[in-house]
């Protein structure tokens, strides 16, 4: 029987998340999928973890991507054998009945289902997406004002993927090869279902940010300049939206590397912030409580 959805997981090292991803999959309250592991030749036990659960619906597939994730998810993609795809990361979960309720809402009249999710630290949830209307998700919104799409988070048509050319596998944009895919879907006049559940959990943890806060600010920055010609209607204040875009950006990475503890870096990162468009407030506001001294900080909290 042909699967009704496909679930792309790209992994590398990952054995023990991994077993969590697949457990929430093999959880369903849906059956008829297939999970497509796409494994970078992990070193660990990652192939013994999926062998483990017996299940002819979870295929793995070995796949050198070069470290560039939307090569490891367009070739699952190709190797789909279903209509509808989902995503999830490898150190991710979907919450038991993500598949069935985008089932239940899919038709004829929708290219892309979106739902909400929950960041988790440590076990602990402390963050949920906002809510999103499909006024959220022009191609004009997606790039001035928020991305309200997500890999974890979309059941998209397998069609729509290969009409706008799959994810980008240009080296200048991995970690932001997903919202370039997302503003070609907005500007493709894709029609997008948002369900305001949360039906996932995005697993936030150290290694994985201190590795990709300046890949990913740098490939965001890469996505704004390759867009900001495109996106339509034109209006007059244009160039001023596209510089505080960089600026917001500018100023993700600096609020990352505080969070992180290095305030050098998120200092340098936060002035820039405001060298390229001095009327983001939070941005003064963040560098002055970046140059606080330790001692006062702990004072204040």
């Amino acid at each position: 029987m042909k699967p009704y959805v496909s679930i792309i997981i790209p992994t590398y090292n990952r054995a023990i998340l991994l077993h969590e991803a697949l457990h929430s999959v093999r959880m369903q309250t849906e059956s008829n999928w297939e999970a497509i592991v796409i494994n970078n030749y992990s070193e660990d036990n990652t192939i013994d973890i999926v062998a483990a659960f017996s299940d002819p619906r979870i295929k793995l597939l070995n796949f050198k991507n070069n470290g560039n994730i939307g090569a490891a998810r367009n070739h699952g993609v190709s190797m789909a054998r279903s209509d509808w795809i989902a995503f999830l990361d490898s150190d991710d979960t979907y919450h038991p009945e993500k598949i069935a309720r985008c089932r239940a809402v899919a038709n004829k009249n929708f290219d892309i289902i979106n739902h909400r999710f929950v960041k988790v630290k440590n076990g602990r949830p402390f963050w949920k997406s906002p809510k999103y209307q499909a006024k959220n998700a022009t191609y004009r919104n997606m790039f001035f004002k928020e991305n309200c799409l997500a890999a974890l988070t979309i059941f998209v048509r397998k069609s729509l993927i290969n009409k706008v050319g799959g994810f980008s596998e240009d080296h200048h944009l991995i970690s932001a090869e997903d919202r370039d895919l997302w503003l070609k879907f907005a500007k493709e006049g894709a029609n997008i279902k948002f369900i305001d559940d949360i039906l996932a959990n995005y697993r936030v943890h150290s290694s994985q940010m201190t590795r990709h806060i300046n890949l990913h600010m740098q490939a965001s920055l890469t996505v704004v300049e390759r867009h900001k010609k495109t996106v339509f209607p034109k209006k007059l204040l244009d160039p001023f939206l596209v510089q505080r875009e960089r600026a917001l950006i500018t100023y993700s990475g600096g609020r990352a590397h505080y969070i992180l503890g290095d305030r050098i870096n998120a200092a340098c990162l936060l002035a820039k912030s405001i060298l390229i468009f001095p009327f983001v407030i939070k941005a003064y506001l963040s560098l002055v409580l970046c140059c606080l001294p330790i001692k006062a900080i702990n004072h204040k909290s």
